[in-house]
């Protein structure tokens, strides 16, 4: 059936012995794979009958008879792929975004059969399938589901059509996130990387960690889903860990040679220690290329928080973020507390809280002198603090060590 990922405007189809007509393809003029450069992270992969034909390497009359016919025999049955016989149609990897090693799950359902079919490049670069024919008239879905190496789906696309004799019909592909994470392209400066719409909730982070000596209470908001405080940077490492190896992904942060926080050791708790710390905490290490969860560095948070507003999602800070002045039950900080994640409005990107609740951890080093270059940076401002501290641009920092009140953390991960 090579109208499959092919616009065709043309050329209708073709009539077999049994004097049922098949959908053909027809000459296009589009171009083979285009990206938008927009923050959906989407594009169209349109093939014309032109580039169809050179994918398959089959230009010859009797090749292109095959694409509109039943079969050889023209008898009315194909040995494979159902009543109607089969066509091979073969994709580029590289006009569908498939990473190294990674794969492509092609089916259709509706119609006259039904088809599913996995596969990976072959070492030109190739996908070939070998796709069921349909009779024009059916009404068919298409998916296609790009996935990397590590089985993690990297975009998806589904359409519904009614196969025609002269038809224009493209799938087009989203980047499919993880469930509460939004895709985010990348700048140049950093990659395109999944940001969680949401900061790390209590009852994410109870799933896997449990607090110190303070811990959520009604006086700085409690419930499930209140943003978690009262945790360091560390704390943050090691849910980040705990919850990547639950799922089954590989985690980003190493200490003392192991990715497993049960092999860290005590972790330190003495702010001014922190740099004399001879357990090895201090040296952690990040691996850029794990697809586990992990804190945004500094750069990716301001790409995700930054949708041309002084607040991320607008200059009217009330509209987006909880502050010291609305936090409390009377306005200003008097009974300021957090409140419940995704209870104001988002920014452009659709990513909640990046300015107020809580003020949220970033992998980066912040190399004040007074804290000797042991602290890291938090950005996003939280419900305590005054309105110049939550803006997009505003950059504070803390012991790695200490659980302030004010402090939690979202997670992101990579998208390539």
């Amino acid at each position: 059936m090579a109208l499959l990922l092919t616009s065709c405007p043309g050329n209708g189809g073709a009539d077999n012995s049994d004097g049922e007509t098949y959908g053909g393809t027809g000459s296009s003029s589009s171009s083979s794979s285009t990206r938008s450069s927009g923050s959906n992270g989407s594009y169209t992969a349109n093939f014309s009958f032109d580039e169809f034909m050179r994918l398959t390497d089959a230009g010859d009359t009797d090749a292109l008879a095959a694409m509109f016919r039943d079969d050889s025999s023209g008898s009315g049955g194909g040995a494979e792929g159902g009543e109607y016989g089969e066509d091979e149609l073969v994709l580029s990897a590289d006009d569908l975004g498939v990473p190294d090693g990674g794969s492509v799950t092609l089916s259709i359902e509706g119609g006259d059969a039904d088809y599913e079919e996995t596969v990976e490049a072959d070492a030109d670069g190739m996908l070939c399938f070998h796709v069921p024919r349909q009779r024009v008239g059916s009404e068919i879905t298409v998916s296609l589901i790009v996935k990397k190496a590590n089985g993690r789906i990297l975009c998806s696309g589904k359409k519904t059509m009614r196969v025609s004799a002269g038809c224009q019909f493209s799938v087009t592909l989203k980047h499919s996130a993880p469930e509460d994470f939004v895709f985010v392209a990348g700048n140049g400066t950093v990659g395109d990387l999944y940001v969680c719409i949401h900061e790390v909730t209590q009852s994410e982070y109870e799933k896997y960690c449990s607090y110190g000596a303070d811990s959520p209470s009604d006086a700085y908001g409690v419930g499930p889903d209140y943003p978690a405080y009262y945790v360091s940077w560390y704390d943050a490492l090691i849910y980040c860990n705990l919850r990547s190896m639950a799922e089954g992904l590989t985690p980003c942060y190493k200490i003392n040679g192991s990715t497993n926080p049960a092999d860290w050791g005590t972790r330190p708790s003495d702010a001014l220690a922190v740099s004399e710390d001879p357990s090895g905490w201090r040296f952690v290490e990040s691996n850029s290329n794990a697809n586990g969860y992990r804190l945004p560095t500094e750069a990716e948070w301001v790409l995700a928080a930054d949708d041309g507003h002084t607040y991320s999602g607008s200059d009217t800070l009330g509209d987006v973020a909880w502050y010291s002045g609305n936090s409390g039950d009377g306005g200003g900080r008097t009974n300021g507390k957090s409140h419940p994640v995704k209870t104001k409005a988002p920014n452009a990107k659709g990513i909640y809280d990046m300015s107020g609740n809580v003020s949220e951890y970033c992998w980066d080093r912040h190399g004040g002198v007074a804290y000797g270059g042991h602290d890291r940076v938090s950005h996003g401002g939280s419900w305590d603090r005054h309105s110049s501290l939550v803006s997009v641009s505003s950059r504070e920092s803390s012991y790695a060590t200490v659980r302030p009140k004010g402090s939690g953390f979202r997670v992101v991960c990579n998208a390539n």
